[in-house]
């Protein structure tokens, strides 16, 4: 055999042995990354239906792709006896949806009936981890089977809004052709699993086709999903809000790169809100001072939770008025 194709064979092996190598070595890496439950930090008092006169929240629950069990509760507010608008509420990384009861409380208060529930290996819900940022998709997939099993539900107007995590979940949510969704909300969402995996570190640049290539075994048509395919193809209307000082998720990787799409569509709203960072939905002051005592305290830190320190809550759950009502005007609207 001459030289040149021995070479050319060669080369073909070891170009093969090293894409099956950095799959595995990245496959090691994405699992490694939610390897845990997100069941939020123990020093932490989340609030509950019973912390706010006339919160009503029904418990429910529905298996989900692996045979999990997913939990969450329908919310409303006491006032109202009928609906005609359902929202689905997508929470973010570290924690389940109560970490949002103030901003679940407001919209009830406003008429709305909330389903909010946890994702696979979060909070209420079973699984011995988050397992992959594609996951949540696939629990909202099942969420809307369970939505459309409940004749009382199954026809009010679909509303869904999310944040972080649940805001990539949310745009997302558009690509699941078998459901009917009439309005979304995003707050501070990335773009794609991928993207916001390469983007907080840039050194797995090199490695991006096989991060996708993982999300795309492990879930197929889920991991082809992503904020702006969503927002190209958006036929309703989408109200997308981010923090200008968002380092978190930061808008030139977010918010930023949907601005063209846009321009160039009627039913699309960019929200920027100053000075804020990755939780637009708070004031400043509530902000600053959850990252203050996240840097003094650890209080994330799962092997030694500081358990005793006290935390403010009254400040901590502030929400932003101005934010907040364009939110419930955008789902009235």
């Amino acid at each position: 055999m001459p030289d040149f194709y021995r070479g050319l064979i060669i080369s073909g092996i070891a170009i093969i042995l090293l894409i099956i190598i950095l799959s595995i070595i990245v496959g090691i890496l994405m699992r490694l990354a939610l390897n845990h439950r997100g069941d939020g930090s123990p020093a932490f008092r989340y609030f509950q239906a019973e912390d706010f006169p006339g919160l009503l929240a029904e418990p429910i629950k529905f298996v989900g792709n692996h045979k999990q069990t997913l939990r969450g509760y329908l919310y409303s507010n006491q006032q109202y006896k009928t609906f005609k608008e359902l929202i689905i509420f997508t929470h973010g990384i570290g924690a389940g949806h109560t970490a949002y009861m103030t901003e679940i409380n407001r919209l009830a208060k406003e008429g709305f009936l909330i389903l909010a529930f946890d994702y696979t290996g979060c909070a209420l819900s079973s699984g011995t981890s988050m397992i992959s940022l594609i996951q949540p998709l696939v629990d909202l997939d099942y969420a809307f089977r369970y939505i459309e099993s409940r004749s009382d539900i199954k026809d009010l107007k679909r509303y869904v809004v999310g944040h972080s995590w649940g805001g990539y979940v949310a745009m997302s949510s558009l690509l699941l052709k078998k459901h009917c969704i009439d309005k979304v909300v995003a707050l501070s969402g990335f773009l794609s699993p991928t993207l916001v995996t390469v983007a907080n570190r840039p050194f797995l640049y090199p490695l991006y086709p096989f991060i996708y290539m993982h999300g795309y075994w492990r879930y197929r048509r889920y991991a082809t999903y992503n904020s702006k395919k969503a927002l190209k193809k958006a036929r309703v209307p989408v109200l997308v809000i981010h923090g200008k000082e968002d380092r978190v998720i930061k808008p030139k990787d977010a918010i930023d790169r949907l601005a063209i799409i846009a321009k160039k569509k009627n039913n699309i709203e960019l929200m920027y809100v100053e000075d804020r960072g990755h939780l637009p939905y708070l004031t400043k002051r509530a902000e600053d001072y959850l990252y203050q005592a996240q840097k003094d305290k650890a209080i994330y830190d799962r092997k030694k939770p500081v358990l005793d320190y006290e935390i403010d809550y009254a400040l901590i759950t502030e929400e932003d008025e101005e934010v907040m009502k364009k939110i419930v005007a955008f789902l009235k609207k």
